[in-house]
């Protein structure tokens, strides 16, 4: 028989890896460096979401703002609007009512004409009529207009809803022949309601020796001096 054959083993490596502290140093930097990186960017992009939804937010908290202030203006001219339609319903309304001419003779045996001219209330509160005036103007040789005169008058009438007052007013004289020309006449009131609150009302009438027609052309036309400026009355 042959002899075993014996085969040799190496013995074990027995001697332990080197251990070095820089090398393990370093790779801890690197991968706290790469947490704070990401840590950034997580920071940024939650900042960047929390920036986008407080603009929305402020956007939404606008807008609801604005509608409110809408809303709030809307409500404010219906309220507007209904105490003004309101004032207007309340106030009195002093209107021209009707007109009669009428001649007298004068004491020099002239005769003379003068016009009642009345106004109704057709408003639902009393108005407090405190001054009228009537300017009066007729034709002239050659066409045209020329003016006969003014009259004011001041005094305290009080016309509650429905009621009618009745002022006079001087008009023409006749001629050498005693006949009269047409003539037009416009009156001015003012009046106010029992809160102060002072109107105007005015007519234009023409007289045609037959009857009065009302001159909306002539407004425009003419002008009525202000209450301001008409002359003091003598009281009585």
């Amino acid at each position: 028989m042959k002899p075993p054959v014996v085969i040799g083993l190496a013995p074990p490596e027995t001697s332990p890896k080197t251990y070095n502290p820089e090398q393990y140093g370093d790779q801890a930097d690197l991968i706290a460096q790469r947490w704070m990186a990401w840590s950034a960017v997580a920071l940024l992009i939650v900042t960047t979401i929390g920036v986008i939804l407080v603009g929305i937010t402020v956007w939404q908290t606008r807008s609801v703002l604005f509608e409110a202030r809408r809303t709030a203006d809307a409500a404010s001219d219906t309220l507007a609007a209904t105490r003004t339609i309101g004032d207007r319903q309340l106030r009195p309304y002093i209107l021209y009512d009707s007109a009669d001419n009428t001649y007298w003779t004068a004491e020099d045996g002239r005769q003379s004409g003068s016009v009642d001219i009345s106004f109704r209330n057709c408003g639902q509160n009393p108005g407090i009529i405190t001054n009228r005036m009537a300017t009066v103007s007729g034709p002239k040789k050659g066409g045209g207009w020329h003016w006969i005169g003014d009259q004011f008058s001041r005094g305290r009438v009080i016309l509650g809803p429905g009621q009618t007052t009745k002022f006079r007013f001087s008009t023409t004289s006749a001629d050498d022949k005693g006949r009269f020309s047409w003539y037009e006449i416009g009156v001015l009131i003012s009046y106010h309601d029992q809160y102060g609150t002072t109107y105007e009302d005015h007519v234009w009438l023409t007289f045609d020796l037959r009857e009065f027609r009302q001159d909306y052309m002539a407004a425009g036309e003419r002008k009525f001096r202000r209450p301001e400026d008409w002359p003091e009355q003598p009281k009585d």
